[in-house]
Formats: structure tokens, sequence, C-alpha cells
């Protein structure tokens, strides 16, 4: 399996972790980010399908409370 799609997968699963979380949905998390995400850019993130954007990650961080680090996949 390529590297890229072990980080796309790991990204994916701490949004989602981040995200149930919260409490939020997957379109309740894309109405918090800029620019027009939508509840299936979410669910393909999620999924390890694509990667977010830097804004989106940069967004993404903020919206769940957690480091850009930590969504990386770094446990420190």
């Amino acid at each position: 399996m390529p590297a890229g799609h072990d980080m796309r997968k790991r990204v994916g699963e701490r949004i989602r972790q981040a995200r149930e979380a919260k409490g939020l949905s997957q379109s309740g998390l894309a109405r918090l980010l800029p620019g027009g995400a939508e509840g299936r850019d979410v669910s393909r993130w999620e999924r390890g399908l694509n990667m977010p954007s830097w804004p989106n990650l940069q967004a993404l961080a903020v919206a769940l409370d957690v480091s850009i680090g930590w969504l990386l996949g770094d446990d420190a």
C-alpha cells in the first residue's frame, strides 16, 4: 500500500474520531469550514479517499479543537 494512502487513512481516522467526540455530523463539520466544504468532502477525507487541502486542514484543527500535528498522526 502506498505511503500516501496510509497518511490519508490516518488523517481520515483522526478527523472521524475528533468529529464524533464533538458530536458533529459530517455535514455539521463541513459547515464550520470556510470555502464551501460539504459533508461529502468530509466523508471522502474520513474514508481516506482524499486529503484535506492545507487551508482545510488548518480549519479542521480549529473546528475540532486539535492540533494539525495530531490530525497528521503525531501522538505527542
